[in-house]
C-alpha cells in the first residue's frame, strides 16, 4: 500500500464527533465506506456520510454530511451532524514527513446533547463506547501497515458554525438552542507530526472535549439561571407574604383602635349618664 493510500485509511479515527480520512480521488467511495464502517464500530452507533471529495494534488479535501445516530433511550435521532469538513493540505509535504495539513476546518457542526435525571448524557455514552474501542483501533493489523503509516501534523484545527441543541427537560428546564463562537483548537502533531491513527484520536478528543465543555458550561449557566429565578420567586413570595402579614396586622390594629375608641366613647357616655343621674338626685334632695 503506497503512502497516500495509508494516509487515506489511517489519518483520522472517530472520537465521538467525526471520523475523517484523506485519500486520492480514486479512493473517495472507498473512504466513504470506511468512514461509515469503522465509525459505526468505534462509536457503537450508525455513522453516515453523504460524500467525500479529495483532490490532494490540488491540496484540497472535503467530507460532506457526516452524522452519528443517538444511543438508545434518547429523543433525538442524531447525536452529531457535520455539514462539511475542509482540509487544506500542503502539497509539497505529500512526499515528506510529516504531511502538513495547513487547516482542518469543521463547518456547520451540530450537536444534539441530552441530559437525563440520573445525570447521564448521550455524548458521554458515545465517548464511553469510543474509549472501549480505541485501544483496538490503535493496534496495527500487520507490521507492514505500521511501517507504512505516515506522520501528519495539523497547523490549525478549527470549529466554526457550531450549533448546540441542549435538552435539559428531564432536569426541570427546557430545550435550548445555542450558537457557539468559532473555536480554534490550535495545532496538533508539532514539528515531527503524529502517526495518522494517533493524530485522529487526538483530533477526535479535542473536538469532542470542546463541544462537551461548551455543553456543560451552557448546562451550568441554565441551571444557575433556574436556581436564581427560583430564589427570586421565593424571595418575592416571602416578601408578598410579609407585606400581606404587615397589612393584616395594620388592619387589625386599626380595627382594635376603632373598637377601643368606641368603647371609650361608650364609657364616657355611661359616665355622663351616671353623673347626670346623680346630679338630678342631688337637686331633688335640695328641693325637698
Amino acid at each position: 500500500m503506497n503512502k497516500l493510500a495509508a494516509f487515506a485509511i489511517t489519518i483520522l479515527l472517530v472520537s465521538g464527533a467525526a471520523l475523517w480520512f484523506l485519500a486520492p480521488d480514486a479512493f473517495n467511495e472507498f473512504i466513504k465506506e470506511q468512514i461509515e464502517t469503522i465509525g459505526s464500530k468505534t462509536t457503537a452507533q450508525t455513522v453516515n456520510v453523504e460524500k467525500v471529495d479529495f483532490r490532494l494534488t490540488k491540496g484540497a479535501a472535503a467530507i460532506y454530511g457526516f452524522s452519528i445516530t443517538n444511543p438508545k433511550g434518547y429523543q433525538q435521532p442524531q447525536a452529531f451532524t457535520l455539514g462539511k469538513i475542509n482540509l487544506d493540505v500542503d502539497v509539497s509535504s505529500l512526499t515528506n514527513e510529516p504531511i502538513i495539513v495547513e487547516k482542518f476546518e469543521i463547518k456547520d457542526a451540530k450537536a444534539f446533547i441530552e441530559f437525563t435525571k440520573a445525570g447521564k448524557s448521550n455524548i458521554k455514552d458515545i465517548l464511553d463506547a469510543i474509549n472501549q474501542q480505541l485501544p483496538k483501533a490503535q493496534q496495527p493489523v500487520e507490521e507492514e501497515t505500521q511501517k507504512a503509516e505516515p506522520k501528519v501534523a495539523i497547523n490549525t484545527l478549527l470549529l466554526s458554525g457550531i450549533g448546540l441543541s441542549l435538552d435539559l427537560r428531564q432536569l426541570g428546564l427546557k430545550e435550548y438552542q445555542e450558537s457557539l463562537p468559532a473555536i480554534n483548537l490550535g495545532s496538533i502533531g508539532g514539528k515531527t507530526g503524529l502517526p495518522a491513527s494517533e493524530l485522529g484520536i487526538e483530533i477526535g478528543k479535542k473536538v469532542i472535549d470542546a463541544i462537551w465543555q461548551q455543553a456543560k458550561k451552557v448546562q451550568k449557566d441554565k441551571l444557575a439561571e433556574k436556581i436564581k429565578a427560583e430564589l427570586a420567586a421565593k424571595k418575592a413570595e416571602l416578601k408578598a407574604k410579609a407585606e400581606e402579614k404587615k397589612a393584616e396586622l395594620k388592619r387589625k390594629a386599626e380595627q382594635k383602635k376603632v373598637e377601643l375608641a368606641a368603647k371609650a366613647k361608650q364609657k364616657e357616655a355611661e359616665l355622663k349618664e351616671k353623673a347626670k343621674n346623680k346630679l338630678g338626685s342631688f337637686l331633688d334632695k335640695i328641693k325637698d
